[in-house]
């Protein structure tokens, strides 16, 4: 290319690195959509270990509750307002990572929206230069 105009070759240049660019940013584009997928599969089981395990510390905190009320005799109608307390307790913990679940349901899906966009715009731009590289490449009459 030493004998080539040097707008030219300044032109070229410039659409070639445009070319790696728009590579690199289809390539980070592409892996966040991986890791989306790979989030969107392990989230719902990481979601049910969650609520296995509020609901193994609840029935534990029963247990506990009916434990006491056997040593003491009777159930006296205040443990049985303990166990419903502790229900709605463990209820809030769930409802509370339940919200957040969903809120990172709703980022992810924001996310997927935006990088297929973006890998959309860089296939384009990527096309586009390489169309660009071509008839240019013509003009310097380097063989494509």
């Amino acid at each position: 290319m030493a004998d080539v105009d040097p707008q030219l070759r300044d032109r070229i240049e410039s659409v070639i690195n445009r070319l790696l660019e728009a590579q690199t940013l289809k390539e980070f584009s592409k892996n966040t959509l991986k890791e989306c997928s790979v989030d969107g599969c392990v989230e719902p089981r990481e979601r049910a270990v969650f609520h296995y395990r509020v609901n193994f510390l609840l029935k534990e905190a029963i247990d506990k509750v009916i434990a006491e009320n056997r040593s003491c005799g009777a159930i006296p109608s205040h443990d049985i307002s303990r166990v419903l307390q502790l229900e709605a307790y463990y209820q809030g913990v769930r409802d509370d990572y339940d919200r957040k679940y969903q809120d990172r349901v709703g980022e992810r899906q924001e996310l997927i929206r935006i990088a297929t966009n973006m890998l959309e715009q860089e296939e384009t731009k990527i096309r586009r230069c390489k169309e660009e590289l071509r008839v240019l490449l013509r003009l310097a009459g380097i063989a494509v």
